[in-house]
């Protein structure tokens, strides 16, 4: 049972037995350290079932520290530790890294030190108590680069969380670290922000992730380090091989220059991994936007996208990243397919089930069956969507690179004939012509996409329009083949 209260209401708790407390957290501030030792800390060491303790923002002080420090001695069960803003200084957090040390063996300890000073003794005396932890918060601790390297992190081999934010031990602190980071097998969740990084260190930083044999990291944050664009270019390795799910880099100085060389892999569609992507309060234009636009389409995971709204980003450029974001998965994950196989020069060999799942009415909620969309009214619809989206050029390479394997070339074709008079407007000559071929490849003849009533009717088509090519270029198969061709 978690018990948030006021020293009172925490007092009744504790001393009730009928009552099992595994949490505690004070809701009043400014407790202090004399208080906590004369009312709290008796119970804290009696609480059999005492887990977790939160006492962010109580000025413990080193007596209070020191009196925490005999609890954990008294009660071994505890491990999870919430000390911001409690000053407790050198004294008490070597007292409290000694009792973890000599009480938590077979435990794994969460340890927030964050906004306490606790010196170059007081990181001395913290080292023992680090083999134990698995989340480890010390952001504003004012950590130098000396003090980096007095923690040796790569004793942390089950570190899964790892806060240094606001520490600013700079250049020679991160060279350090890069040499830690090879060590920490576990982690999952890094926080590197507002730690006067330059972006000459980041090209190292990667290094040392891509060197750890894990999964990537679930969360890397960077923020307000002024990496600029050199620091992009880096992450974007990291991108490539080892993309964290959740990255922030907010105020670091990146231009439009820097996001292009930061998610080029990931424009490819070579890799997916990335869900979230905070570019916040960087030097961004309309350009950037665009290159981001395009991302998303060929990272189907990829689904939060955070810009700040500036002069140099127009509306429009908000309005496409926003529909590229709400583009379903399913169709992002076509076009991706259709994009990589574009580079690549090749079809993949699931083209045919990712397209054709692209292709199916949706399933997500329940219709009546007069509401329910045609198989060519739902193709057209993804037609439009990936045209109004990304563009005239992603839709020719999705409809050129995606169906040599199958018909579904072909379904695409009627989609964007019949359905979607936008592309009828955008498409280019060579993709029509491309695929009428590709249906009589496939023998299904040119009744299927020349003899409909709207496309007979040549004189309503534009003499100069890609459809009018389309027409005639069906039409001259359709009277030299007398069976259908093999190209």
């Amino acid at each position: 049972m978690l018990v948030k209260a006021d020293v009172q209401g925490v007092v009744a708790a504790l001393a009730d037995p009928g009552t099992p407390v595994t949490g505690l957290a004070l809701s009043s501030r400014y407790l202090n350290g004399q208080r906590f030792r004369d009312e709290l800390a008796p119970l804290i060491a009696s609480a059999s079932a005492l887990e977790s303790v939160d006492f962010s923002g109580q000025q413990l002080g080193p007596a209070g520290a020191e009196a925490l420090a005999q609890c954990i001695r008294a009660n071994p069960r505890l491990h999870s530790f919430n000390l911001t803003h409690n000053d407790i200084g050198t004294a008490g957090v070597t007292a409290l890294a000694a009792s973890i040390a000599a009480s938590h063996a077979d435990k794994d300890v969460v340890l927030d030190l964050s906004f306490n000073t606790l010196g170059t003794e007081g990181f001395q005396g913290l080292t023992i108590a680090l083999p134990f932890c698995v989340e480890l918060y010390l952001g504003s601790t004012d950590m130098r680069a000396a003090d980096v390297a007095q923690l040796s992190f790569s004793r942390c081999e089950a570190l899964t969380v790892l806060d240094l934010n606001s520490n600013n031990f700079g250049a020679a602190g991160a060279v350090v670290l890069q040499r830690e980071l090879t060590s920490l097998g576990r982690i999952r969740k890094l926080n590197l922000g507002h730690c006067d990084f330059p972006g000459g260190v980041m090209a190292g930083l990667v290094a040392a992730l891509n060197a750890q044999e894990q999964p990537p990291l679930d969360a890397l944050t960077l923020d307000w380090n002024d990496i600029g664009d050199e620091g992009a270019q880096a992450l974007g390795v990291l991108f490539e091989t080892h993309p964290p799910t959740r990255v922030s880099l907010k105020g670091c100085g990146i231009t439009d220059v820097g996001v292009v060389a930061m998610i080029s892999k990931l424009q490819m569609g070579a890799v997916e991994g990335l869900a979230q992507l905070n570019l916040e309060d960087n030097v961004l234009s309309d350009v950037g936007l665009t290159v981001l636009t395009e991302t998303i389409a060929a990272s189907p995971s990829l689904d939060m996208v955070s810009v700040s709204d500036t002069e140099a980003i127009s509306d429009a450029a908000l309005d496409r990243l926003e529909a590229a974001l709400a583009l379903s998965a399913r169709d992002r994950r076509a076009v991706a397919c259709a994009l990589l196989a574009h580079v690549r020069g090749a079809c993949p060999r699931n083209m045919t089930e990712i397209l054709a799942d692209a292709l199916q009415p949706s399933h997500d909620s329940v219709h009546d069956a007069s509401d329910s969309p045609s198989e060519d009214g739902d193709r057209a619809s993804f037609v439009d969507r990936v045209l109004e989206t990304f563009g005239p050029a992603t839709l020719d390479a999705v409809l050129t690179c995606g169906g040599d394997t199958c018909c579904s070339r072909q379904q695409l074709a009627l989609a964007a004939v019949r359905g979607s008079a936008v592309a009828r407007d955008l498409l280019s000559p060579p993709t029509l012509k491309a695929m009428a071929r590709a249906s009589f490849r496939r023998r299904i003849g040119p009744r299927t996409l020349i003899l409909e009533p709207r496309l007979t009717e040549m004189d309503a088509l534009p003499e100069s329009g890609c459809l009018h090519d389309f027409v005639l270029y069906g039409l001259h198969f359709a009277r030299d083949a007398s069976q259908p061709a093999e190209v």
